[in-house]
């Protein structure tokens, strides 16, 4: 089991995050059905949303 911890306060993790995003390599081969299904699960949407357009 994988436990995942999202924390918009740690500058590095949303750095890294929205790296990762802008590149469109990157963006493009996500699965983004199942990153959406797993931020929902979590109620963490509006967080990822947050930390990705600051």
């Amino acid at each position: 089991m994988v436990s995942v911890v999202i924390n918009g306060d740690i500058p590095w993790y949303a750095a890294l995050i929205k790296e990762l995003i802008r590149n469109a390599n990157v963006r493009n081969s996500l699965r983004w059905e199942w990153i959406n299904e797993v931020l929902n699960r979590f109620n963490a949407v509006e967080i990822f949303n947050r930390i990705i357009s600051q």
